[in-house]
């Protein structure tokens, strides 16, 4: 019996490989919202997927037809798109954080992970969809020959091929290994977020949308601060933000509050009670300084900052 025309006899032309992505987002994001597990596994995981999954997700859009020489032109394989999911993950996480910079939620862990997640979502439905336009030439792992493949790929037709993949492997792993081992600084390894409470616990859920001029509103402010760091300031204030040119720039400022925070090396949580001296749309910021904070407090000086868009009415 002829094998019809497109048809595979190695097992490709599936979407195993984008159905295990889906699988590692959705781990992901089950890691985030039910912290049950430990820290150490979380990190392993969450590090693992952010390194590989957007981008791999990126990469298959880009790249929809299978590996070999088509048209003599030598198209892109499995252990080409490995390699390349990783710089381009890389490149998501990054593009996302910068992006959640110029919005009001700021760069925090939930909004990058929603962020994420709609590109890769949006990649994986433009991969699916392109290699269906792909006339039969389409990359795919089937799932009864997703390990054969992958094993054929990786290691090769030869000991240099095996050796190379191998130092591959390891190289990915050791800059996932490095990214979570890295020591903290200001820009890395500290962070500010706050936090709500419910039914006696606090959440990052839930946060005060409306406020009213001279009533307080309880919220609990977290910051972790690099290493060595003693001491943090922590200044309030709402903003009145222009968004009108695709950006977010700050027109007016009200400073509510300011109080020092002292680090111990683990999350601080401190008890806050923000009082609205102003009515309007407004953004309330919480500016981190990890030390005394400057003369002139603002977005562009803040170590770390945390933003909630609300709406304040008079008394």
């Amino acid at each position: 019996m002829s094998r019809p025309k497109g048809a595979h006899s190695d097992g490709t032309g599936g979407n195993a490989d984008l159905a295990a992505v889906v699988v590692a987002v959705v781990v992901l994001d089950l890691l985030v919202v039910l912290p049950a597990a430990p820290e150490e596994v979380r990190a392993v995981v969450a590090i693992s997927v952010l390194l590989f999954a957007p981008g791999y997700a990126v990469v298959a859009a880009l790249f929809p037809e299978d590996g070999g020489h088509v048209d003599g032109r030598r198209r892109l394989g499995l252990l080409g798109r490995l390699v390349l999911a990783v710089g381009a993950s890389v490149g998501v996480v990054v593009a996302v954080g910068v992006a959640l910079e110029f919005t009001v939620y700021g760069f925090r862990a939930v909004p990058i992970l929603v962020g994420i997640n709609a590109v890769t979502v949006l990649a994986l439905g433009a991969a699916w969809r392109r290699r269906r336009a792909t006339g039969g030439r389409q990359f795919g792992v089937a799932a009864p020959a997703a390990f054969s493949r992958t094993r054929s790929t990786l290691v090769g037709s030869s000991r240099v091929d095996a050796v190379l993949s191998v130092v591959v492997v390891l190289c990915i792993f050791t800059a996932a290994g490095a990214v979570y081992a890295a020591p903290g600084s200001v820009d890395g390894g500290s962070e500010a977020y706050l936090l709500t409470e419910s039914s006696g616990d606090l959440v990052a859920d839930d946060y005060p949308q409306e406020l009213t001029v001279g009533e307080p509103t309880t919220l609990h402010l977290a910051v972790s601060g690099p290493d060595g760091t003693s001491e943090a300031t922590a200044v309030v204030a709402l903003h009145d933000v222009d968004t009108t040119d695709g950006g977010a720039t700050v027109e007016s400022s009200t400073e509510l509050d300011r109080f020092t925070v002292s680090l111990d090396g683990d999350t601080t949580v401190t008890e806050h009670e923000v009082v609205p001296t102003v009515a309007g749309e407004l953004r309330l910021t919480y500016l981190v300084y990890f030390g005394p904070a400057p003369t002139d407090p603002g977005p562009d000086n803040a170590d770390r900052q945390v933003h909630l868009q609300v709406q304040v009415s008079e008394g």
